[in-house]
């Protein structure tokens, strides 16, 4: 695959792999009431992570069921939470086509040891081939090939009806990109690519019930598809380091319509009730493939 060479060029080309240029009118003014050496538990600090979270949801359209994490050691921080938290319930498919897709293929055989692994691998200037893509495991890929300027085209070859999760190194595509979020589960990126700045915080961003009805669907051993949340709210604030259970039962079948309806709950580690909804899934004559 691939695609003919833009013609448009940036007004200021100083992109990396690592640091970038500040955005254009910024001067060290910009950091008068910044926290220097305030912990991030402070009250200051707390309130300076909440509004970058909820700026982020913004600006970048993110769903009322997926929630943002700012975490430790960058993007390399944030990915490594993700393999390292989710992977080993199913195969694995890997894409890569550039050094940074290349590091989580690594981290992936050689440090997590998984065996189930298919690689869909392309030199650079060069992407894999996406229609090979298994949907009945976790795929695991970069959005926007940071070191050799290779992106996929779009989420259309990720399958709506998948059973696997998909991990998404959006870090040099967040906010430069429109990211599909109805196809993506796990979603990481930094700040200092597409903003400018330097490395410094990771961002997470979960579909927590997403896998939990993915789960639901294993058990049944029937293909499905999400038909949608309703009435999704949040019952009580969710601290920065907060431990999230999430409670997913199917509360009524519709045999005829072959559909399930599902209560969600999301409780705190003190247990308290965080956040409640009502997801649908329709299930298809059709075992999973």
């Amino acid at each position: 695959m691939t695609a003919a060479k833009p013609a448009l060029r940036p007004n200021v080309p100083h992109f990396s792999s690592g640091p970038c240029a500040k955005r254009p009118g910024w001067t060290p003014q910009n950091l008068k009431d910044a926290a220097l050496g305030r912990s991030h538990r402070a009250k200051i600090g707390k309130a300076k992570l909440k509004l970058a979270i909820e700026l982020t949801r913004e600006v970048l359209e993110v769903p009322t069921g997926y929630r943002i994490g700012i975490v430790p050691a960058s993007d390399t921080g944030a990915v490594e939470m993700a393999l390292w938290s989710l992977l080993g319930a199913r195969p694995v498919t890997t894409i890569a086509w550039e050094s940074f897709g290349e590091g989580w293929v690594s981290d992936i055989v050689k440090e997590l040891k998984l065996k189930d692994v298919t690689r869909l691998h392309a030199g650079y200037g060069e992407i894999p081939d996406l229609s090979k893509a298994d949907p009945a495991s976790d795929i695991v890929f970069t959005w926007n090939g940071t070191t050799s300027g290779v992106r996929v085209p779009n989420a259309d070859w990720i399958s709506a009806d998948r059973q696997g999760l998909t991990i998404c190194d959006a870090t040099s595509a967040a906010f430069a990109q429109k990211l599909d979020w109805a196809k993506l589960d796990v979603v990481t990126f930094s700040w200092q690519k597409a903003l400018g700045g330097e490395a410094a915080h990771g961002m997470l961003v979960l579909s927590l019930s997403s896998a939990c009805s993915t789960m639901i669907q294993a058990r049944a051993g029937q293909a499905c598809v999400s038909y949608g949340y309703d009435k999704v709210r949040f019952t009580a604030g969710v601290l920065i380091g907060d431990t999230l259970t999430v409670t997913y039962t199917i509360t009524e079948v519709d045999q005829e319509a072959a559909k399930t309806y599902s209560s969600i709950e999301i409780h705190n580690q003190r247990g308290e009730l965080c956040a409640v909804g009502k997801h649908i899934l329709k299930f298809f004559d059709a075992p999973l493939a």
